[in-house]
Order: C-alpha cells, then structure tokens, then sequence
C-alpha cells in the first residue's frame, strides 16, 4: 500500500537524486531537464488513466510511484554516455532496477508494491510484455506503458515541428536523412512492432513510434492520442511515400475506432 505521506517521501527522494545531474553544460543540463520534465508529464497521465479504469486510490498512487521511478536509469545513462539510446549504451530500465537496488529505495515497500514496481521499471521500454509475472503487475505494466507512451508521442511531436531547434537526443542520435529501411516498413505494414535496433533513420524511428498504435491497452489512451493529434503530427513530419500514406489511413482508422470507447 502507497499511503499519500508515502508518496510524498519518494516525489522528495526523486526530486534530490535528480538535482545531484543538472550540473555540466547547457546542453547536457537541458537534456536532463528533458527526462525530469517527462517524468513528471508521466506521472499527471497515469492518473486520469487510472481514474478512467476505476482503480482504488491506494493503487492510484501505486501506479503514480511507478511512474516517477519508471526512468530513473536516464539520468546516469544520459552521464554516463551522453546518450539516451540503449543499443548505443545500456539498457536504462536495466540501469534503474539497479539504482533502484543499490541505494535500497524500494526498501520499505510491502512485497507486493515492491514487485509492481521493479516489473514497471524494468518491462516499460521492453518491446513486448513480460510472461511470469502477476495479472496485477501486468495490469500496473499496461498502464505505465500507456502513460509513458503518450508523454514520449508529445516529446516528438514538438521535435518534429520544429526542425531548426532538433534536439537529436530525441531522436536517440540517429541521421535525420529521408530514407525509410524496407523492414521497418514491412513490420508496421504488418501490424508488427517495429525494433529499435532495426531503425536507422529518424524515419524510421518516426513509424516505430506510429507502430505503438498496436501496443496501447486501453481506450482513453486511444481518446488522448486522438484527441492532441499525435499520430497524424508524425505522419505530416515525414516524407511522401506511396508506402507510408497506405500505412496511414490504416493506422488513423484503428485510432478512431479503438478511441470510440474512451470513457
């Protein structure tokens, strides 16, 4: 159980470790500002996601700490090698769980609020979910990705609209150029996710984003994408391609018909 005193402690805690990184250049401060920020536009989504599911407050504010934790990895992987892509450094959910283990933060968690949470850290950015864990770990799983995955949509769109001020952190550092790779398109024409390790463009990256269309669980996720526009913003950021328009109106008529049943 996350009492609201509980959660206050770790918001405190989250709040000291992170400040111990915005130190270094503007550009590197910037970066991390970056992950703090979306941290906390992870942690305002999952809640009204909860609400919509009629979860309890207690595992309201669970799903809440899962949030705030969920990348905590970032901040040394971002140090450590000034990057945010995993393949060019480590896993970060990996770097967290052993943040998380090396300075006892879930310590005085109960087992079950402690599984919740290592399984939400450690599965979030993992491409598909994990099969030896609890319906409840899994339901608390579904809802970070969720959450996570609306705050990152905004964190590119706002990239992609402004070209001159590209942050290629973003982008995970890859050549902004105007191909799209034929395995990337194959999966997502598909209904396949498309694998980071098989992006080699910031186009590719683009439609590994749209691809999440078939990794959202619940509506009101649909419903939010919908209604910011997200995915159509991404789609206008790339380039005319006969390929990507049939990807479009396939993925734009999931959206309005999953969305239809946002609470």
């Amino acid at each position: 159980m996350i009492t609201a005193d509980c959660l206050a402690y770790y918001k405190n805690w989250f709040r000291n470790y992170v400040e111990e990184y915005r130190h270094g250049d503007e550009e590197f401060v910037g970066n991390i500002d970056l992950k703090i920020v979306h941290t906390e536009r992870v942690r305002l989504e999952i809640i009204p996601l909860g609400k919509s599911l009629g979860i309890s407050d207690d595992d309201l504010r669970t799903a809440e700490l899962a949030a705030l934790l969920h990348d905590i990895g970032r901040f040394e992987q971002y140090k450590k090698y000034r990057t945010y892509s995993d393949i060019k450094s480590e896993s970060h959910a990996a770097m967290g769980l052993e943040i998380l283990e090396s300075n006892s933060v879930l310590l005085g968690l109960d087992d079950e609020t402690r599984s919740i949470i290592d399984t939400s850290v450690g599965w979030h950015s993992a491409v598909f979910l994990p099969e030896e864990k609890s319906p409840k770990e899994i339901f608390f799983l579904k809802m970070l990705r969720d959450a996570d995955k609306i705050d990152i949509l905004r964190v590119v769109t706002e990239n992609y609209q402004r070209p001159e001020v590209r942050n290629p952190a973003i982008d995970l550092d890859l050549p902004d150029d105007p191909s799209v790779s034929d395995i990337v398109y194959e999966d997502l024409n598909a209904e396949r996710l498309v694998r980071i390790e098989n992006c080699r463009s910031v186009n590719d990256f683009k439609l590994l984003q749209i691809g999440w269309v078939y990794d959202i669980n619940f509506p009101h996720t649909f419903g939010i994408i919908k209604e910011r526009d997200y995915f159509r913003r991404v789609f206008d950021s790339l380039p005319d391609d006969p390929r990507i328009f049939s990807i479009r109106k396939k993925i734009m008529k999931r959206v309005e018909h999953e969305s239809s049943g946002m609470n």
